[in-house]
C-alpha cells in the first residue's frame, strides 16, 4: 500500500506535463495527415508544383 501511494506522488506531479506532451504528438499527427491528403489531392489532379531538386534540374 505505502508502494502505491508513493508511485502515486511521483505520477501525480507529471500528469499535466504528459498531457500537453501527448497532445502535441497528437497535433503533430493531424497536420501531417491533412498536409498528405492536400499532397494526395493535388497529385490527383496534376496540380503538382514540384521539388526544389526538379526545378533545379532544369536549370543546368
Amino acid at each position: 500500500m505505502e508502494f502505491a501511494a508513493a508511485l502515486l506522488s511521483a505520477v501525480v506531479p507529471l500528469t499535466p506535463a504528459l498531457k500537453s506532451w501527448l497532445e502535441s504528438v497528437v497535433q503533430r499527427n493531424r497536420s501531417a495527415a491533412r498536409a498528405e491528403i492536400i499532397r494526395a489531392r493535388s497529385a490527383g489532379t496534376g496540380e503538382s508544383r514540384g521539388t526544389r531538386s526538379e526545378c533545379e534540374a532544369g536549370d543546368d
